[in-house]
């Protein structure tokens, strides 16, 4: 016969290594103000799906729903700012604006191999942006190095402005050649035409 353990008994349900009871996995909570601001800012068809997702509220994917941007651009565009991000943070960089507290450079030298690949990437990234001229790097480094939204870009009844079409091709140029020379597959989707300036 089996001995009891003294105390309470253990209440059902599967655990984690340590012992504790596993939580259900809720997902991210989004708030109902969030929801309602996020949807101020979203295209028409946007889905509520869409509007939860983590990174709907970021100027790219923003960019994205309204249309400005392809979704083959908008992968350039993450691509863009993972690469600059990497690149940062191995060379311990620091912040490019005075509000941002992020601490620049791992904590111990990066492994070389590591060091080599960030650098060549950024290194291709700048030749594939200088390509689009000075308007579409400085647009490009805008949006995703810094996560500036350009609302100026639309009119008060959520259009694109077309008062800004130079600057939105320049953007595209420059996410274009980041396609281009990153390889960048097209799954299906067409690019977008320039707008008339």
């Amino acid at each position: 016969m089996a001995r009891s353990r003294p105390g309470r008994p253990r209440k059902p349900g599967s655990r984690e290594p340590n012992g504790r009871i596993q939580r259900e996995d809720t997902g991210p909570l989004i708030l109902p103000e969030t929801l309602a601001r996020r949807r101020e800012f979203a295209a028409a068809n946007t889905t509520d799906d869409e509007l939860r997702s983590a990174d709907f509220g970021t100027p790219i994917a923003l960019l994205a729903a309204h249309g400005v941007i392809t979704e083959l651009q908008k992968e350039a565009a993450l691509r863009a700012e993972r690469i600059y991000a990497k690149w940062r943070f191995m060379c311990g960089a620091p912040a490019r604006h005075a509000s941002d507290h992020a601490g620049g450079g791992p904590s111990s030298d990066p492994d070389e191999r590591a060091w080599q690949h960030a650098k060549s990437s950024f290194d291709m990234l700048e030749r594939s942006i200088n390509r689009a001229g000075i308007l579409g790097r400085t647009t490009l480094e805008s949006i995703c190095f810094d996560g500036w939204y350009p609302a100026i870009w639309f009119e008060a009844n959520g259009r694109i402005n077309v008062g800004y079409a130079k600057a939105q091709n320049a953007f595209r140029a420059a996410l274009d050649a980041i396609v281009k020379d990153f390889g960048l597959e097209a799954n299906g989707t067409e690019a977008q035409k320039p707008l008339a300036a």
